[in-house]
């Protein structure tokens, strides 16, 4: 898992990591992105989005719920409906990759019972999680077989190697079972 300051490049060495390696092994999983408005650039939401195009507003200023994030109105039906499908077809892939898991993400219960069984299980995960305190995202930091990098801007390049080394060990030690 990779964890780090907000802005340090976590959205980025993810998409670089899906860009090297789409092509070589079965992926499934999510990425959130921001949404900005484009006459002011002011950040007005996130997205949640498959890797089968398949995207949906998770958050925004303008949502009425009680499920909130400082400004920000957060739609679990949205997280549920991309998240869920694909990190139920984990068994069918070679790695999950998520960005992020997040407080936005652990609103939904039944996304949080889901990544509680992606760790449980022996499914292979590159994820960023949030380096900010909280007891599930503890937790899932805290486990033993888990490696957990903390990106910076100065490591950018070494922390990419490293994860595309343990993937690439990983999905070898994986099949040879």
């Amino acid at each position: 898992m990779i964890t780090g300051y907000p802005g340090v490049g976590k959205t980025t060495l993810m998409n670089s990591l899906i860009t090297c390696i789409k092509e070589k092994i079965k992926i499934t999983g999510f990425v959130t992105k921001e949404i900005r408005d484009e006459n002011t650039a002011r950040r007005t939401g996130f997205t949640i989005e498959d890797f089968k195009g398949n995207i949906l507003i998770m958050a925004h200023l303008n949502f009425k719920t009680q499920y909130r994030i400082g400004f920000y109105g957060v739609n679990i039906d949205n997280i549920n409906k991309i998240a869920l499908p694909v990190l139920r077809e984990r068994e069918e892939n070679d790695l999950v990759i998520v960005d992020e898991i997040g407080i936005m993400e652990l609103f939904s219960e039944e996304l949080r019972k889901e990544f509680d069984k992606l760790f449980e299980d022996s499914s292979l995960l590159v994820a960023t999680i949030k380096q900010k305190r909280n007891p599930v995202l503890d937790r899932y930091k805290s486990l033993d077989y888990v490696s957990l990098y903390n990106l910076e801007r100065n490591n950018r390049e070494e922390i990419f190697q490293k994860v595309l080394a343990e993937i690439s060990k990983s999905i070898t030690l994986h099949s040879s079972l």
